[in-house]
């Protein structure tokens, strides 16, 4: 399940001493260094194990379907990959702070921006999911604070003034098997600033 930690591969049984080596033919589904597997999105690949001959031994090779499915905390979304919200509304610095730590080995997780947080909270992911309603962090900086999105028929942009305000936090980071461009750095858009308390 995307989301897993890392796991090693225990290799297949055969009387060669030779060692395996082994592959992943879809790399934004699994990664393999050694025998360490690590998930980085949901998706199909398949995994090859090698054996490369050995005196008395012919070369040799195995192979299975993985089947990443998303975890059941993650909604998929254009190019994205969100990862829900999980302790309920915290401050911006707890925010800034629990985003330098996530997921199953899998690194690029950041608060979405103002666009990409409106996009998935008029999205019908978003409807269908149990996701919680009410405010949600985004990356926008303000003079006055950090900046964060109301889930409403018309989310709208606005500024927390004051350092213990909490709102949820969300995650999201770029899908590697649906990424068309390299470098993409997502939607742009501009966003009128009003006043919610």
């Amino acid at each position: 399940m995307y989301g897993d930690p890392p796991f090693r591969i225990v290799p297949p049984r055969s009387a060669s001493p030779a060692e395996f080596t082994y592959a992943s033919a879809n790399r934004g589904v699994a990664r393999i260094e050694g025998d360490l597997v690590t998930l980085v999105g949901p998706g199909t690949t398949v995994i090859s194990a090698h054996q490369a001959t050995a005196p008395g031994f012919l070369a040799t090779s195995f192979s299975a379907e993985l089947v990443v499915v998303p975890h059941p905390g993650v909604l998929l979304q254009n190019k994205l990959i969100w990862l829900a919200p999980h302790a309920g509304p915290r401050t911006a610095p707890q925010t800034r702070a629990e985003c330098s730590q996530l997921f199953g080995g899998n690194d690029g997780w950041r608060l979405p921006t103002p666009t990409e947080l409106q996009a998935l909270l008029l999205s019908r992911q978003f409807a269908q999911s149990d996701w919680p309603t009410g405010r949600y962090w985004s990356s926008a900086r303000h003079a006055a604070g950090a900046m964060y999105i109301t889930s409403s028929d018309q989310p709208h942009l606005a500024v927390a003034a004051v350092a213990t305000h909490a709102a949820h936090a969300c995650y999201v980071r770029l899908n590697p098997i649906l990424a068309m461009v390299e470098g993409d750095s997502g939607p742009t858009g501009t966003w009128e600033l009003l006043d919610d308390d």
